[in-house]
């Protein structure tokens, strides 16, 4: 990620740019130090904030640390490298909208978790079941399509995967992803 090369330029402070995407700082410290990944819709956030694109601040372009460029993340043998996400993600992304993905990933769900199976808690504003898309990128190698690297998740399994993910949790929501169409 180039968040805080990109913020840093623009002459933000970590709780500058905090307050104006409405993420906390500790969250924004992590996507930029690339501990996790944000989803979409905090990238798009973060983008519009720093006016850039969301694909400038995943672009393999813009030289990083030594250390997140040769970075990977595992799950027992399963690899993916940051370039690889970053690179596919750019493909899709001048292919497709993500916000057609996010849609065709909640109607797979049917109005459920993915992970816990219960339904929806609420609608949302146009009365459609209230499910967060997941992205399991770090986890997961991706296929050929980001559908089958996504889940659907209420907004506590969400959370729960945010900020403590278990083995177990993601090893089925791989297994989940996989079976999308």
């Amino acid at each position: 990620m180039n968040i805080k090369k990109i913020r840093q330029s623009r002459g933000y402070s970590l709780k500058v740019l905090s307050g104006m995407v409405n993420i906390p700082d500790s969250m924004l410290s992590r996507y930029e130090n690339g501990i996790i990944d944000p989803p979409i819709s905090k990238l798009k956030l973060i983008a519009d904030a720093l006016n850039v694109t969301v694909d400038d601040l995943i672009s393999p372009d813009v030289s990083r640390d030594v250390d997140y460029q040769a970075g990977s993340f595992t799950i027992e043998t399963q690899k993916m490298s940051i370039n690889d996400f970053s690179n596919r993600m750019l493909a899709y992304a001048s292919s497709f909208q993500f916000a057609e993905l996010e849609n065709q990933i909640r109607k797979n769900a049917d109005g459920k978790c993915e992970l816990c199976g219960k339904p929806a808690p609420f609608d949302d504003l146009s009365g459609n079941p209230y499910l967060k898309v997941f992205y399991l990128q770090k986890y997961a190698i991706l296929n050929s399509s980001l559908l089958k690297n996504a889940v659907a998740l209420c907004p506590n399994c969400y959370a729960k995967l945010e900020y403590a993910p278990e083995k177990e949790d993601i090893q089925k929501l791989i297994s989940v992803a996989e079976n999308h169409n």
